[in-house]
């Protein structure tokens, strides 16, 4: 299907159906759509890693590297 994108995106669309990755408009949407959902998590999930550094929920990696050991039952 054909949509009535403006010259700029018509331009970098026009590109990936030439490079041949990509078969159809309907295709490129599909993948700019699930490219921004992962980006879209990834900056959630940094968030939450940024929520938890402030709120004091982690631990230094010699601490996680420690009781990783010890757990396994590897020598420290």
């Amino acid at each position: 299907m054909k949509y009535p994108f403006p010259d700029t995106i018509r331009h970098l669309i026009d590109e990936r159906m030439k490079s041949g990755d990509y078969t159809s408009e309907d295709e490129i949407l599909v993948q700019a759509l699930r490219s921004l959902k992962e980006h879209d998590e990834a900056i959630a999930d940094i968030r939450e890693g940024l929520d938890d550094e402030a709120a004091g929920r982690i631990r230094s990696l010699g601490e996680f590297d420690a009781e990783s050991r010890q757990s396994l039952g590897f020598a420290t």
